[in-house]
Formats: C-alpha cells, structure tokens, sequence
C-alpha cells in the first residue's frame, strides 16, 4: 500500500500545477475613451448623411427649377449679341427701363462693363411674313387696338444677319397693322348706335393712328437676328431720355453734366469771392 501511496504522489507531483484564470481588471478609462471614440464615429456620420441628403434635395429643386429659371442666357449665333430669356414676374420692357433709370439717377459708379446696350423683347417669332403676323396679334394688337384715342407711333427695325424680311416689308407691314387698328370698341360703337335716332345715322370713324417719327407716343422696336424676329412696345422715353437704351451714353451723358454744373458752381463762387474783394 506504501509503495503504490508513493507512485502516486510522484504522478501526482510531475503534473503542472493548475493555474486558476482570472479576468484582468478593466481600464476604465481605455473603455471609456473607445465608447467615446464611437459616440463621435456616430455623430459624424449622421451629420454626414445629413449633409448628402440636403445636397441632394438642393440639387433635386435646382434640377426641378432649371426650365423657371427667371433669367436664362441663349446661344443666338450673332457677335456681340447676348439674348436673355426672362420668365413672369419679370417684363422685359419695364426691366429695362428701371436699369437705365437707376443708370442715369442712381450711383455715380458705373456697374457695367461689357454691356452696352439693351433692347426688350416681348415676344419672339420665326422671322418670316406668318410669325409677323403673330406678332402684331401678340404684341401690337393690346398697345394699339379699341385704346379710345389715336396714337402716334414710329418703327425701328434692326436686321442683322438676315435676308428673309426687308427693312421696307417691317416698316410697311407693321405700319399697315397699327393704322388699321380700331380706335373704340366694337361694343361701345353698337350701344352708340342703338341710342341714335334714324334720322341721325353713325358716323363712321376716321380718325386712326398715325406715324410721328419725332414727337411718337410709342416705339415700335423689331429685332431681326438670323431666323428669329422680337418685337416690343417702349415709350418716348426710349430716345428723350435713355438715349436708345445704350448705357454707355447715358453714363456719359450723366457724368459730363455733373462736371459742367460742378464748374458752373465753382465759377459762381469765384465771381462772389470777386465782388467782396472789390467791396472791402
């Protein structure tokens, strides 16, 4: 019994002994800064996704508003012409007007450098005899038509590479147009006539507008450029005052007179510096 006590106490010992595992103790700050590191992995991503998905809604309005875009710039094929289509609110010629308004009263400091001219156009049409037609329908038909008064009226056609329409065939059709046109209403007419005794028959209207190149009421401009013809309807205003819409004059114009009443100022304070030298 001893011996076989002593062999096993010698199996017993050549076994290694058995180290019981325990967990290391956690850094409590190691894990604190990796939940912290994720919370910010976590927020930047969110706000990334957020930053894409506004993005993409922004580009998705652009892309919806590309076709209503108020001003659009259009390739015509002319040098030294830039055609800008315009959407509602925006009209063309009362455009204009403000911009050579605020060109002559406004700032001192001249803000356009390339441009120099501007010409509305409210209505565009193949420049042919058929898209005239629809012009004078568009456009001149609501300035000139059943106004209640007669009106002068000049034309002012400006062709540029283009053979289909004559100067002579604008000025004469248009011209035609615009004389023809009935001064009263149809329906004002009739209520006349059905006021009137037979005894007093209606006179027949004779008074219809008519052309005054100098001291016009309203310009008719037409634009001929290629394939396409414009037409607008502007005021005196258009060569009295804005020198043809041409900016560059303008300024000039604004600019030479602030001089010359700068000089006159200058030499009227002379002249009474003069005088009460003499005096004393």
């Amino acid at each position: 019994m001893s011996i076989k006590r002593k062999a096993h106490e010698m199996k017993e010992g050549n076994k290694k002994p058995k180290v019981k595992e325990t967990q290391a103790p956690l850094d409590r700050s190691s894990s604190l800064n990796n939940v912290e590191e994720t919370i910010e992995d976590i927020i930047a991503r969110e706000l990334e996704e957020l930053k894409n998905s506004s993005q993409s809604k922004i580009s998705k309005q652009a892309s919806n508003k590309k076709g209503k875009q108020l001003f659009e710039a259009m390739e015509i094929g002319c040098e030294c012409v830039i055609f800008v289509r315009t959407r509602l609110p925006i009209d063309p010629v009362d455009f204009v007007g403000k911009v050579c308004k605020d060109v002559k009263y406004g700032s001192q400091i001249k803000r356009s450098r390339f441009a120099q001219r501007l010409t509305p156009i409210v209505c565009t049409a193949t420049a042919n005899i058929e898209g005239l037609n629809r012009l004078f329908n568009t456009v001149l038909a609501p300035e000139f038509y059943n106004r209640g008064v007669p009106q002068t009226f000049a034309i002012r056609p400006t062709l540029r590479n283009h053979n289909v329409l004559s100067r002579e065939d604008i000025i004469n059709k248009t011209a035609k147009f615009i004389i023809s046109a009935p001064i009263h209403d149809k329906t004002e007419n009739n209520d006349m006539e059905t006021t009137l005794t037979k005894s007093e028959p209606p006179k027949k209207e004779k008074i219809k507008n008519s052309v005054d190149l100098k001291n016009y009421e309203k310009m008719v401009i037409v634009e001929c450029y290629k394939s396409i013809v414009g037409m607008s309807v502007v005021g005196p205003e258009f060569e009295k005052e804005y020198h043809r819409f041409n900016l560059e004059q303008i300024f000039t114009t604004k600019t030479t007179l602030t001089e010359s009443t700068s000089i006159s100022i200058d030499q009227i304070s002379n002249l009474t510096h003069d005088d009460k030298s003499n005096t004393t």
